[in-house]
């Protein structure tokens, strides 16, 4: 897991999210997006984003408006340093272009146009179709229209031993 500058200033600031700006120390990331791309990573999420979109994933494949909770993905209260999908959300979106996933990039719930910053909250993960990664999803091959369903997320915040 590799945050923004932004994303770790939300941690430490406890929100930053424009529809719930108080909350857990992860709000920043409440009601944002999930999106899905092809090619290798970033090295940082304060760049912009490289490869092509291929799903933005979105609770059940809904719509997703910056600045509002409609459709936007929560995840579930922390146990152990580690947050995944909320209970009851179903994580999906449809594919928009045709590829294999390298990376998927978690957009706070703010108008990210892609390009580089250090403020906007963003968190770059890795992805499986085997298990194990940050991401995990049924196929890394998208096409397009057809479903994505993410099957599990499991974001570890690091702390000492």
């Amino acid at each position: 897991m590799n945050l923004s500058t932004g994303a770790a200033n939300a941690f430490w600031n406890g929100g930053l999210c424009p529809v719930t700006p108080s909350g857990p120390p992860y709000a920043g990331l409440t009601y944002g997006v999930l999106d899905l791309f092809s090619g290798p990573m970033p090295t940082d999420p304060n760049n912009a984003d490289s490869g092509t979109l291929l799903a933005r994933i979105t609770v059940a494949s809904g719509a997703w408006v910056a600045g509002t909770s409609t459709n936007g993905l929560e995840f579930s209260p922390p146990a152990g340093g580690i947050v995944g999908i909320k209970s009851g959300q179903v994580w999906s979106g449809l594919g928009v272009a045709e590829g294999t996933i390298g990376y998927a990039r978690f957009r706070g719930n703010v108008l990210d146009a892609g390009g580089s910053s250090t403020s906007l909250v963003r968190v770059d993960l890795t992805v499986s179709a085997g298990g194990g990664a940050e991401v995990n999803v049924s196929t890394l091959n998208v096409k397009v229209g057809v479903p994505v369903p993410i099957s599990a997320v499991t974001l570890t915040m690091p702390r000492s031993s």
